[in-house]
């Protein structure tokens, strides 16, 4: 009874709320909304919100703009572009009622650096309408922020803002990829793609990504695109990357490129594809074992570099030369429940967890019938959760202790230690006891530490004092993801 009477009470305080603001408006991401934009209904899938013939989804996290369209094509979609007043108005009215502010955020408008006053969108809808605030555009920026002063803005696309993603119809004539200046270098013959942003140079195609990524991320994100971080096989594919770089950033910026070599073997190299390594470029007196991953553009060169070091990088994808090979964390591995065995030479499991064995497909561990991976950079859980599905699995559920303890194993054979990392776990802003899997499996096992959780947040991390604990679900840590048979329903 006294539930009943809570829950008529906060909806008798809902509705006066929203009679005093004038306008009624529902939570984020979940009830219906009306504005001056039109009817707008919520989809059967989490987070995005019909609006017309499209559907949106705004992110609070903060991300440069070459990331936040990263971040949407993730989801089969684009930042939004925008073709009426309609549009617009809804478009602010979204971040609103996600933030309670008219926050700055980026949408998918960007120029050309050759022709200033030619705006684009990413989705290659026609630039039909636009917002711009009075004295806008002014010249200092290169992307398209709205809600500034109430309209739109350019502004440095380096600049970190929340942003909204759309998918679905796409309007307008197909029209020319961003930076679609074609690169020009003794290499051979460039041409661009039809995909937004990629240039074809011989049997392959490349894109450069300007904000800075440790080398392991740089390699996820390419693969986010079907591609890997660029292998080199001449003199003339090497100067057409030099040539990318310097034509989008205007200099020799150091970047990632695909190789790395062995922590066992270190004369040893390798390129991510899985092509032969039968070229290189390496500055005088490199590589010097400084590091274990390659960058380009070093005193003209190549050179071995700590991988945690953030730069720029280019991909390929297309055509990958050479025999196949093995991958990084490619050798088989066992736990106690047989030999243990080093993957790229290097990280042992032995848990009591159960037999593993590798998959096919680089860093990926299987164990039980689900596979495993361990991603050492710190996102925040929601992002974390959008990293999984690029790879059509989940922030991993744990549904006995044999699972936590493999789970803990494979934090450690990583990173040394027994670093707090996300799992899958989330709880309800209602029923903040009731706990919940990404991978919609049953919460039939947990592994709290004594006093938890203690309702500090709504993700679960593990490795907390040895077990579980609720944290905000905005902190910075590395995860695991898990994909295959799930259990429950």
């Amino acid at each position: 009874m006294a539930i009943r009477f809570s829950v008529l009470l906060l909806g008798i305080v809902c509705l006066f709320g929203v009679q005093r603001a004038g306008a009624e408006r529902a939570a984020p991401n979940d009830a219906q909304l009306h504005s001056a934009a039109g009817t707008l209904e919520k989809t059967t899938k989490a987070g995005w919100v019909q609006f017309d013939q499209r559907e949106f989804m705004f992110f609070a996290a903060g991300k440069v703009w070459e990331e936040a369209q990263s971040t949407c094509m993730d989801y089969d979609a684009h930042l939004a572009s925008v073709h009426s007043d309609r549009e617009d108005a809804f478009i602010k009215r979204l971040i609103w009622n996600h933030v309670g502010s008219d926050r700055p955020s980026w949408l998918g408008g960007y120029n050309s650096h050759v022709v200033p006053s030619r705006w684009f969108w990413t989705d290659e809808s026609a630039f039909d309408f636009n917002s711009w605030t009075p004295g806008q555009p002014d010249g200092s920026g290169h992307c398209l922020q709205t809600n500034f002063k109430g309209g739109w803005d350019d502004l440095v696309c380096e600049r970190n803002l929340p942003f909204v993603c759309a998918r679905g119809i796409s309007r307008g004539a197909e029209r020319a990829a961003p930076n679609d200046a074609q690169p020009h270098s003794a290499a051979g013959p460039l041409e661009k793609n039809t995909k937004a942003g990629w240039i074809q140079f011989d049997q392959r195609e490349f894109m450069f990504f300007a904000a800075g990524k440790v080398w392991e991320e740089a390699q996820s994100t390419c693969m986010d695109y079907d591609a890997n971080l660029a292998s080199v096989h001449s003199d003339r594919e090497d100067a057409f990357i030099k040539r990318l770089i310097w034509n989008h950033v205007g200099s020799d910026r150091p970047s990632w490129l695909g190789g790395y070599n062995s922590p066992v073997v270190p004369s040893r190299w390798y390129w991510t594809d899985g092509s032969v390594f039968d070229f290189n470029s390496w500055t005088q007196g490199q590589p010097d074992g400084s590091g274990h991953c390659l960058q380009t553009n070093f005193k003209g060169g190549w050179d071995d570099l700590v991988c945690e070091r953030n730069l720029p990088f280019v991909c390929a994808r297309g055509i990958s030369r050479g025999a196949e090979r093995a991958a990084p964390n490619d050798a088989q591995l066992h736990s106690a429940a047989g030999a243990d065995a080093a993957v790229g030479g290097d990280l042992k499991l032995s848990a009591a967890a159960g037999t593993l064995e590798k998959n096919t497909k680089a860093g990926w561990i299987q164990f039980d019938q689900r596979e495993f991976m361990f991603f050492a950079a710190g996102k925040v859980w929601e992002e974390a959760q959008s990293t999984c599905m690029d790879y059509d699995a989940h922030l991993a559920s744990v549904h006995s202790d044999r699972e936590d303890a493999f789970i803990k194993r494979l934090i450690w054979n990583h990173v040394g230690s027994d670093r707090p990392s996300w799992l899958g776990g989330y709880n309800s802003h209602v029923v903040p006891s009731r706990w919940y899997w990404t991978d919609a499996s049953v919460f039939d096992f947990n592994s709290w530490t004594q006093g938890q959780p203690d309702g500090s947040g709504h993700c679960l991390q593990t490795n907390f004092k040895g077990g579980w604990d609720d944290l905000d679900c905005n902190q910075n840590l590395p995860f695991v993801c898990a994909r295959g048979k799930r259990r429950g329903v």
